[in-house]
């Protein structure tokens, strides 16, 4: 290994090497080997001198595949589609298959609580957090994720409906690509916005599903609660 800093440039030595090798100790559960390719009476000087690469002795020997994140996203949706197909296989085959399970929503301490209903901010400061929201009523709900996100970072951010009553928050079209997607940097910053894992915010924007605990969550990330004080239902299929 090699270090930057002046130290190791005049000595070949510093403490930043053994704190890097303590740290991918402890990431990757590694333990000395005892095989550092030296050779009795062999000091580590003619060892480096009869060397011809800078590659570490433990380096994976095979060639390694670099993998951009549009290929990790498509993957995933193959895996998707092949999880969804072996479902319709049981389904033709006749054999049983669970049905989706919800999570209910949950507070901040991991307890199930009721669907929300409205969301109350009162006391709390920023756009419109002294009046209640009726979380059925889309376009208030709208209107208010869209008002807090221009309270907080002063850029004004779009919220559109679907069909379905889902929303998708995103940017306006004047900022977004040639193809219409949103660009990387204002997806990043989104996410980060509202506390979110970065692929949560994809190219067509943040998606919110029609659900009143959904809708709860993310007016509390676009207020910046976080963590929010409702978290939403999950649903998984076993």
């Amino acid at each position: 290994m090699r270090c930057t800093c002046g130290k190791f440039s005049s000595g070949g030595r510093c403490e930043h090497i053994g704190k890097a090798l303590h740290s991918l100790g402890d990431a990757y559960g590694a333990a000395p080997t005892g095989d550092t390719a030296l050779r009795p009476g062999v000091s580590m000087a003619e060892v480096r001198r009869d060397r011809t690469s800078d590659t570490a002795y433990d380096a994976p020997r095979a060639p390694l595949e670099r993998m951009n994140y549009s290929r990790i996203q498509n993957l995933r949706a193959q895996r998707q589609d092949t999880h969804k197909e072996g479902l319709f296989e049981k389904q033709r085959r006749g054999e049983p298959i669970n049905t989706p399970s919800v999570k209910p929503p949950k507070d901040t301490e991991g307890r199930a609580v009721a669907w929300p209903t409205t969301f109350e901010r009162e006391g709390k400061g920023g756009a419109n957090s002294d009046r209640p929201t009726d979380l059925n009523d889309v376009a208030d709900v709208q209107y208010r994720i869209r008002a807090a996100l221009f309270a907080r970072t002063r850029t004004h951010y779009s919220v559109l409906r679907d069909k379905d009553g889902g929303m998708r928050i995103t940017i306006p079209k004047a900022r977004r690509a040639k193809d219409g997607t949103i660009p990387f940097a204002e997806r990043a910053r989104l996410a980060d916005t509202l506390g979110i894992p970065a692929h949560h915010s994809r190219a067509n924007g943040v998606y919110i599903p029609a659900d009143t605990s959904w809708r709860h969550e993310m007016l509390s990330r676009s207020y910046g609660d976080t963590p929010p004080p409702i978290r939403a239902a999950r649903y998984t299929v076993a």
